[in-house]
């Protein structure tokens, strides 16, 4: 059984730590969910008041993080409307690391992607997901003139 395992069902003397990376390819902001800067994994993440909403374990294809984050300095709020105005890519990466071993994180690393954002007074809320399987192109391969030279001649 993992440590993880055994916090969620009986608790112990261990503190779990949730992160999250957040980046748009150009900056990147390391968040921690608690009161104080903790260095994990080699890393300073920065604390931040923030809730996270789990995706549910389903096969409904919607797994979506959600995410509220306090914007008491403004910085997440800014990277945030920067880049959805810039139409840049922002990842989030959820990390979860225990007291007893804060070198790596606890279970793998989740990655997503964000799919919409808004800024309401001081809090930024952000919803991502895996893959967005709903508003993927079919078929995937576009045959344009680019790189098949030969669709000219018919």
């Amino acid at each position: 059984m993992s440590i993880l395992k055994r916090l969620y069902a009986s608790g112990g003397p261990e503190i779990i730590y949730t992160t999250l990376e957040i980046t748009d390819g150009i900056t990147t902001y390391w968040l921690l969910q608690g009161f104080e800067d903790l260095v994990l994994g080699g890393q300073l993440y920065s604390a931040v008041p923030f809730d996270v909403a789990l995706p549910k374990r389903n096969a409904s294809g919607m797994q979506d993080l959600s995410f509220a984050i306090d914007n008491t300095t403004g910085e997440v709020g800014r990277l945030l409307r920067e880049a959805l105005s810039a139409g840049r890519q922002m990842t989030v990466t959820l990390r979860q690391f225990t007291s007893d071993d804060v070198s790596a994180p606890a279970t793998t690393p989740i990655t997503f992607q964000v799919k919409t954002g808004s800024i309401n007074n001081s809090t930024a809320q952000i919803t991502a997901g895996y893959f967005d399987l709903l508003n993927t192109a079919w078929p995937r391969r576009l045959y344009e003139l680019d790189t098949y030279r030969g669709l000219t001649y018919l």
